[in-house]
Formats: structure tokens, sequence, C-alpha cells
């Protein structure tokens, strides 16, 4: 949403999650998930998660840092973000979901998910399952070198031809 209506954080004045009780509850008490004390309550806030998208463009496990969720622009965005409980949204598992942000001059942009990405009805490609690796290697605590990283990546797609699969484990 944020880079296809090239969306200024500065310009929102309101923003609303919304979705069943998975959204929801994840954004309550506001006064709480709007500014989080630890990286886990970022982890399970909604507002600061939907801030932090349309701050930075996308989440990544990159932004759950202990300085990330001190950003004073991401919390000025998270303080304008609500939660809003739509019971119809219980659909299924974090069921569907979805942001409307409000902006100063009247103009209202809403996105809505009916399936998550890595869901069983939206599955993600490999290329998606191998960006997700390559940005969680970064955060590992046994850093992999691009070298490995790419080993890895190559390895997988070709699951079926290789002889060992424990290789990719040893890489690991």
């Amino acid at each position: 949403m944020k880079s296809h209506h090239d969306i200024k954080t500065e310009n929102a004045q309101e923003i609303v999650a919304y979705g069943g009780h998975s959204v929801y509850d994840l954004s309550q008490p506001p006064e709480v998930k709007r500014r989080p004390r630890t990286v886990i309550d970022a982890q399970f806030s909604v507002p600061w998660v939907v801030a932090t998208a349309l701050v930075n463009g996308a989440v990544t496990p990159a932004d759950f840092t202990e300085e990330a969720i001190k950003d004073p622009e991401t919390l000025s965005v998270a303080a304008k973000v609500s939660g809003r409980l739509v019971p119809e949204m219980d659909r299924h598992g974090v069921g569907p979901g979805g942001v409307i942000v409000g902006m100063k001059d009247g103009t209202e942009y809403r996105e809505e998910v009916e399936h998550c990405l890595g869901s069983v009805e939206r599955p993600m490609t490999f290329e998606d399952v191998a960006g997700k690796f390559r940005e969680c290697s970064a955060g590992s605590v046994k850093p992999l070198s691009g070298d490995t990283i790419d080993r890895v990546i190559e390895m997988a797609g070709q699951l079926e031809k290789l002889a060992d699969a424990a290789e990719i484990i040893r890489l690991l």
C-alpha cells in the first residue's frame, strides 16, 4: 500500500488495522501496543508492525531490535494506529485483515487481505522463501557468509537431485 500510493507517513492522520480477534487482540491495550517496551512486545503489536511497514516499506527481522523499537518516526506513526474488531473476519487461522490509512487531505487508502502470504491458500514461492532465508540469516547467532547462503538456497532448490541432503545441515 505504501509504495503503490506513495504514502508519506507525516501526511497520515489516522490508521485503522481491522480484522478478527487475531488482529484486534494484538492491538490491545492501545497505550501499550503503540509503544512496545521490548522486542517481544513489538513482535506482538499490530500498531507497531503496521507503523514499521508504513515507515520502512516492509517489516523484516532487522526491524526487531532494541534500537528499532525506539525509532521516533515509527512511534509517531504507531500512535495513530488503532485496532478495530470485525467479528465476521474470524473466518480462519490468523484470518483476513485490513488497513485503512486516512490522510490529512481526506484521501483514504484501504488494503484487505483474505489469506496471509505463507498460508496454504497463498503459499510462498521458492523466491519468497529464499528471500526470507536471506533476511533471517543476517540475524543468525552463527552468521553465514553470502556464498554459504547462496549455496544453501541453490541446494534447497535442487533437493531431489542431492546425493546427501545432510550436506545442507553441515553448511548451516
